[in-house]
């Protein structure tokens, strides 16, 4: 199979997987917990990244991939400013650290902390 065509499926098959597991949530479970995990693997992966394989692509795209989200759908009145050119794993980083200094607001949905950690780390000037 030609690289680009691999890489294609691993991209498939890897969105499959994310869907999946974000899938066995229950649908009213807005709260942290399942974010601060998946973070956690995703920045627990062996670092250097050799080979992207499934399990990253999964990881990533739940974890830095939601925050950045976040950060694309964000105004400035929304509490944070994020510097253009950042880093989607430095997001997954300022999220999961902000979230082992606050276990106790992991019930609080994923928005809400996404939100504090983040305007923590880069408040807007006013």
């Amino acid at each position: 199979m030609p690289p680009m065509l691999r890489s294609f499926a691993a991209m498939i098959g890897a969105t499959a997987l994310a869907t999946t597991a974000l899938g066995s949530l229950p649908a009213c479970a807005d709260d942290s917990t399942a974010l601060v995990e998946l973070c956690e693997r995703f920045l627990g992966l062996p670092r250097p990244i050799e080979q992207v394989t499934p399990e990253f692509i999964q990881l990533k795209s739940s974890c830095a991939g939601f925050i950045n989200s976040h950060v694309k759908m964000s105004k400035p009145e929304d509490g944070f400013c994020v510097p253009h050119g950042y880093n989607m794993d430095d997001l997954a980083k300022i999220y999961l650290d902000w979230a082992k200094k606050h276990p106790d607001r992991w019930m609080e949905p994923t928005k809400v902390t996404m939100t504090a950690a983040l305007s923590e780390v880069y408040p807007c000037r006013k």
